[in-house]
């Protein structure tokens, strides 16, 4: 099994959720089951009530980065802060070969769940051959590296609402 590292980006103003979605990635981790969690935020003073409680987790290793000069619709920022935090999230990752599990401090997830998922990630989804029947070669995967981010909407950025709002002029005129 490759080692599984755990991102956690954005930020909750209940401790109690916080904690309680932490508990059962420490759970994992004491296991062997999780290597390291990193939880990844934005470096602000008004941020420090609510990491402090999860800076005092044991084994929950916390980076505070600036936080990016966005413009734009508040979907736009919106963006571009969650693909900056995102982007800094993957830089903390020992190994560029392990599973990452991508989440959230507002995400608590079933110990037991987790633990079957991690740990069957390999059967679980593993890649289809890459000859289809009657002979034909699909092409490479997309992505070189597994990251699972629970319940993602990935075509959300490419609705018809939001498409025009963030694509670059000469990306959006192709559609």
């Amino acid at each position: 099994m490759k080692h599984t590292d755990v991102l956690i980006t954005g930020f909750v103003k209940s401790p109690a959720l916080a904690l309680q979605s932490l508990k059962p990635l420490t759970e994992l981790q004491r296991e062997g089951v999780i290597r390291d969690i990193h939880y990844v935020t934005w470096d602000s003073p008004e941020l420090d009530p609510w990491l402090a409680p999860v800076a005092a987790v044991p084994g929950v290793q916390l980076t505070c980065v600036p936080q990016p000069d966005a413009k734009g619709t508040p979907a736009q920022r919106g963006v571009v802060y969650q693909v900056e935090n995102l982007k800094a999230a993957l830089a903390q990752l020992a190994d560029e070969d392990g599973l990452v599990f991508k989440t959230r401090l507002d995400f608590v997830a079933d110990t037991d769940f987790l633990r079957r998922k991690i740990t069957g990630f390999e059967t679980h989804c593993a890649p289809v051959s890459r000859t289809a029947p009657n002979g034909v070669v699909m092409p490479a995967p997309l992505q070189g590296n597994r990251i699972w981010i629970p319940w993602a909407d990935s075509n959300h950025p490419f609705s018809s609402k939001t498409r025009r709002s963030w694509v670059p002029a000469a990306i959006s005129k192709s559609w």
